[in-house]
């Protein structure tokens, strides 16, 4: 006969309130320690202390988790019944026959050289999608929410867009990676019919669409770096509301928004949402069909299943990530959330969602496997680890190899998510890992409050992360934050989950739930004045020193194009310079600057008398080379020297311009 003890009763609300705070603490200690102090290496020093205190944290919060029983608002079942609207057949026949013809004339061997507009092909392929979700119902109800949250919303956006433009072309004035969507602008004007779904080239093998609309935004703002980053910008800040649609559907409105100002202020999100690249489109398309998914799945209206399929299929134009991490997603929990419930009336809306997909998706899957590179070209062209994985794995102890992959492979990607910085010391760079240290805590305290709570919602985020960090242990360089921007928003959210549900464990019963929000708030403020001063203060200029290892060519090139028309760039210089960011810039600005390069080496007299003295020379010269300044020198006279007008480009890796004025 079991013991009973009614004093129990009284002491357990005390007890988890301790076990709450013990859980705050020990989390506390654990991002203190998560801090990576500069020469530790991941192999070596493994921060031993941070991860005890995790795991003591996550066991006291699992404890007062089941002391307090503290109410999670998220939905446990799924509608019982689905607003079913009926289908405009007609409507989508015109939409999937648009999104075909777009097709065939991008593969079909003769019809793929007819001078069709690219114009024309945006209105095929967004005609398409439209009569797709028009024909599907996925438009009808619709409604704009109105409440003051919506107003507090349009403030955290606000916010948001000022953080992405502060400085937005010269805060980072260097080419991160950003060429291949300037030439993919730069062909899309130069060849007014070119494919649009079509790859841009073999390494960036991504479709022409993120440049398409880059486009817009450098004639609107300028073919400096700001103009294609505009777009970026556009993208991150809308993401913004996809994440508090996300969260109100998961949680509730409260948590909706504190996840927005978390994501608003995040500095990673804030970091690709400044650059020219596609990856910041994942989140946005992704985190969007999840939203839907989830509404449709709590409410029932077939309307948000067929957006959910609209949204997924659109993961397939921009970088590789989102497509394979939110079709994993929609397969898996999806599945399981099917198998687990076996909902008869939802199986109209998976079907209508799976025919969406299709749709939206056919196009570039058709147009990849007419090619010769895969559906997933660059998990091909990095993911060598599976080969490698598989062979091991049928000639060594299936124990040792996994044991070897988690060390090789898996444990950078995790602790590049607390702890370790930036491997590729250029797409984020800096000396932090993706969240910085004094966040890490509210990051566990949100990740293991969802895992102990782990409904519907919280086997999501897990899987969001899981199936995240598992793709990225397949690829090389497993530490590169590039690879893990598809995770951003899930991180906010949970960072969100963890500064809103311990806080309602820890506030007295008496405290008002206005009072809460306002410490909630009172931390964000704290949180984003201290994170906006450290990454425009310590860690842009940190990146700046980083990724410049020898002299900026981008800069001189940049100094260059505010000359005169007939001016001609010449660089001497024993450093190698990628001639694809100058002809990039040139063309960009709609230039014609020649230029040329010459290994100091090559700088004698005669080749130096050879040159034109008709038209303004500009001479970059390394600052320590004064041999080829007085070559230059004896037969030109030079003006000079002149440096970069951005102050965020390091002196030391700044070529000196000189200058040749002809006479007259």
């Amino acid at each position: 006969m079991p013991i009973q003890i009614p004093q129990l009763k009284k002491v357990r609300p005390l007890l988890g309130w301790l076990a709450a705070l013990g859980a705050v603490l020990f989390m506390a200690n654990a991002g203190y320690n998560f801090r990576w102090i500069m020469g530790q290496r991941i192999d070596l020093d493994t921060p031993y202390t941070a991860i005890n205190s995790l795991l003591l944290g996550a066991a006291l919060l699992w404890i007062a988790v089941r002391l307090l029983k503290p109410p999670l608002e998220s939905f446990g079942s799924l509608a019982e019944t689905v607003t079913e609207t009926p289908v405009k057949w007609r409507i989508v026949s015109g939409g999937a026959a648009s999104l075909l013809l777009l097709t065939i004339l991008t593969n079909h061997p003769t019809l793929k050289f007819l001078p069709i507009s690219q114009h024309i092909q945006m209105a095929f392929f967004t005609g398409g999608i439209l009569a797709a979700a028009w024909g599907l119902g996925g438009f009808r109800g619709l409604r704009i929410q109105k409440s003051w949250a919506v107003a507090v919303l349009i403030i955290i956006m606000l916010i948001g867009l000022i953080l992405r433009l502060w400085h937005l072309n010269d805060a980072l004035h260097i080419m991160i990676d950003e060429v291949h969507f300037h030439f993919g602008i730069i062909d899309l004007w130069n060849q007014s019919t070119i494919r649009l779904i079509a790859p841009m080239n073999g390494i960036a093998a991504f479709p022409h669409l993120y440049s398409y609309l880059q486009q817009w935004t450098v004639a609107l703002f300028g073919a400096d770096l700001a103009g294609p980053r505009m777009t970026s910008v556009i993208v991150g800040v809308l993401t913004i509301p996809a994440l508090y649609a996300l969260a109100n559907v998961l949680f509730d409105r409260r948590t909706a928004l504190i996840a927005a100002a978390v994501l608003a202020i995040f500095p990673p999100h804030i970091h690709f949402s400044r650059l020219a690249l596609n990856n910041i489109a994942d989140p946005l398309t992704g985190t969007l069909a999840l939203a839907c998914l989830v509404n449709a799945l709590r409410r029932g209206a077939s309307r948000d299943y067929v957006l959910a399929g609209i949204l997924l299929g659109l993961t397939s134009y921009f970088y590789e990530a989102g497509r394979l991490v939110f079709l994993g997603l929609f397969i898996v929990w999806g599945g399981v959330l099917l198998l687990t419930y076996r909902p008869r009336a939802h199986r109209r809306g998976w079907l209508l969602m799976g025919l969406a997909a299709l749709l939206v998706a056919f196009p570039y899957y058709a147009t990849m496997l007419n090619t010769d590179l895969s559906i997933a070209p660059r998990l091909t062209s990095e993911g060598i680890r599976p080969y490698y994985l598989l062979r091991d794995l049928g000639l060594e102890p299936p124990l040792e190899v996994l044991q070897r992959h988690y060390h090789e492979a898996i444990k950078p990607a995790l602790f590049h998510t607390v702890w370790s910085p930036d491997g590729s010391r250029f797409y984020y760079g800096g000396y932090t890992g993706i969240i910085p240290w004094y966040i890490v805590p509210f990051f566990l305290l949100g990740l293991f409050y969802a895992f102990w709570r782990m409904r519907s919602a919280g086997a999501l985020l897990w899987l969001w992360v899981a199936m995240t960090l598992f793709g990225v242990s397949l690829v090389v360089s497993t530490n590169w934050t590039a690879r893990f921007v598809v995770l951003f928003p899930v991180m906010a959210l949970l960072i969100a989950v963890g500064l809103r549900y311990p806080l309602d464990m820890l506030a007295p019963r008496w405290l008002p739930v206005w009072s809460r929000m306002l410490i909630i708030a009172g931390l964000l403020l704290a949180m984003g004045t201290g994170t906006i001063i450290w990454y425009f203060n310590e860690h842009l200029p940190a990146v700046n020193n980083q990724i410049r290892v020898n002299y900026d060519y981008f800069d001189a090139i940049d100094r260059a194009t505010y000359y005169p028309k007939g001016a001609e760039a010449i660089f001497v210089t024993n450093q190698l310079i990628h001639t694809p960011v100058l002809d990039a810039t040139i063309s960009l600005r709609r230039l014609k600057l020649p230029y040329t390069i010459l290994y100091q080496e090559e700088l004698l007299l005669p080749r130096v008398s050879a040159l034109p003295r008709d038209h303004i020379l500009l001479f970059f010269l390394e600052q320590d080379d004064a041999i080829s300044y007085a070559l230059i020198a004896r037969i030109f006279p030079l003006q000079g020297p002149f440096f970069s007008r951005y102050t965020s480009v390091p002196h030391e890796r700044q070529y000196a311009l000189w200058v040749y004025t002809p006479p007259g």
